[in-house]
């Protein structure tokens, strides 16, 4: 494939010089509206037609005799041929797109509006960025507003492509199975991030706006997700620090007011921060606890009916936890809620739970003893966390929350009441860890152990089929039945075999 050149011209059509790396993005950028628009209005008139029915009129004229073609009009008369279509996906009803990102001639980027050196590792990760970084159900696109702050500067599409890598590290089955390449070059796009943040805290007076200021805050907050995906706490803790240092000593709350992208990055990591090492977030929630939505949303979120113990018997705020991510759960199935309210939902949950934890709450005392308040709120922040924010089960925020509903397992498993008032929540909470845990290999953990033997003892062994496991029972607390089933099913086939489990150091 040849090179492409990128030649700024006039409206007539004359060369006009040379043009920066933001004028390239604004162009490429111009050009995918304009594609989206004309297929658009293709697709509108294409409905017009179809709408109008019996208002079409037409003569067709059949021949009465065969006649010969000449042979000087024979060479017009050529197969028409799909170009880039697979023909299984010409059937009629389907409409037809040109997919929104495209590597062409094994370029991401043939024009080369990037902000920072190319290469296939750097094609491949921003494309897995694109394509495949689900976190907090939130899927980029070349619409979001980051995405257009990635290509207007180069800290943040270094700290992107580091996100990006860090994420597949992560996510990739075994150590060792991912591309070294990648993994280098995750590397090298997280020190030249760092090293442009060094240089800008080195040379800029921070007292003083700088128009980059939020670009590098943005960047400082992306580092801190990064080493939380790589299970460095300590360090994504003193990017964090840093960034609340800026926002409460120097003012930079206006910086905040002004910034969604730096709200949005800033919230996740310091949420994410908390929830790996056990206490309450830095920053306050940047929105408020009343989110809208549809009636039928809410209809949906209480059927099944939720359990008496997260729905009275715990307290209040375990009761508004739990409606938050009932309500996530229903809107993210219902495929017409924006991103940025599931967002809200997610976020305005795990703020909840954290303060359960490891804050004061003003609620009257619960029903139930504290211990089995830890257990069901323990679950539900390690199953918002699987299974709403997506993070990979071998993440090492994955597996220190999945150690923490062990041992508030072992803390319930006293109680005597559990097992004869309410054993549906020791199932419930032992098949979310199960979920947690399904991709552990080689062997099982002491805490997939665990969880294994509490089925166990409730004697579901065998009887996969008991109502305490139907996905009635596990969803009028938490569940999510299309993606944690198949999982907890395979946990039953490969580790619930005679004699595999109290072969272990388990709960007693």
């Amino acid at each position: 494939m040849g090179e492409y050149r990128f030649v700024p011209v006039n409206q007539l059509g004359s060369a006009v010089g040379s043009a920066d790396a933001a004028a390239k993005g604004h162009a490429i950028r111009s050009g995918i509206r304009r594609g989206w628009t004309t297929a658009e209005l293709a697709d509108s008139r294409s409905r017009e037609i179809i709408t109008q029915g019996k208002e079409l009129q037409g003569r067709f004229r059949l021949p009465t005799k065969s006649k010969r073609v000449s042979s000087k009009r024979s060479h017009l008369l050529k197969e028409v041929k799909v170009v880039g279509q697979d023909r299984k996906s010409l059937r009629a009803g389907r409409r037809i797109r040109s997919p929104l990102i495209n590597l062409i001639g094994n370029s991401l980027d043939p024009f080369r509006s990037f902000p920072i050196s190319q290469n296939k590792q750097v094609d491949k990760l921003f494309y897995h960025f694109l394509t495949e970084f689900k976190l907090n159900e939130s899927n980029p696109s070349t619409k979001s507003t980051w995405f257009h702050y990635a290509m207007q500067n180069v800290t943040v599409m270094h700290s992107t492509i580091a996100l990006s890598a860090a994420l597949l590290m992560a996510t990739t089955p075994r150590v060792g199975h991912c591309d070294p390449a990648l993994q280098q070059e995750g590397l090298y796009q997280k020190g030249q991030a760092m090293r442009q943040i060094r240089e800008w805290c080195l040379q800029s007076n921070v007292s003083y706006y700088d128009s980059n200021r939020a670009s590098i805050m943005i960047s400082i907050s992306t580092m801190s997700t990064v080493e939380i995906l790589y299970g460095n706490f300590e360090a994504a803790k003193a990017h964090l620090f840093g960034i609340h240092q800026l926002y409460e000593v120097l003012n930079y709350k206006q910086e905040f007011s002004d910034e969604y992208v730096l709200r949005k990055s800033a919230g996740f990591a310091d949420l994410f921060l908390a929830s790996a090492l056990g206490s309450l977030p830095k920053f306050p929630l940047f929105h408020s606890y009343d989110i809208s939505l549809p009636k039928e949303i809410h209809n949906e979120a209480i059927r099944p009916q939720p359990h008496p113990i997260v729905a009275t018997q715990c307290g209040r705020s375990v009761a508004q936890a739990f409606n938050y991510l009932r309500l996530a759960i229903c809107a993210i199935r219902s495929g017409s809620i924006p991103s940025e309210t599931i967002r809200m939902l997610i976020n305005a949950a795990d703020v909840k739970l954290l303060e359960i934890f490891y804050g004061e709450v003003a609620d009257p005392p619960p029903a139930v003893p504290s211990s089995i308040v830890n257990l069901v709120s323990r679950a539900a922040h390690l199953f918002l966390y699987i299974s709403i924010r997506h993070f990979p089960i071998r993440a090492s925020i994955v597996r220190t929350m999945s150690d923490r509903l062990c041992d508030a397992m072992e803390v319930a498993i006293e109680e005597p009441e559990i097992w004869t008032d309410c054993p549906e929540v020791m199932a419930w909470a032992a098949c979310v860890g199960l979920v947690s845990t399904w991709e552990e290999a080689p062997g099982i953990s002491p805490a997939r152990g665990n969880f294994l033997r509490v089925l166990d003892r409730l004697g579901l062994r065998y009887s996969r089929d008991s109502l305490w496991v139907s996905d009635d029972s596990l969803s009028s607390f938490l569940w999510d039945a299309e993606r944690c089933s198949p999982h907890f099913q395979g946990s039953f086939r490969n580790d619930f075999t005679e004699g595999q489990v109290s072969t272990r150091k388990v709960i007693a």
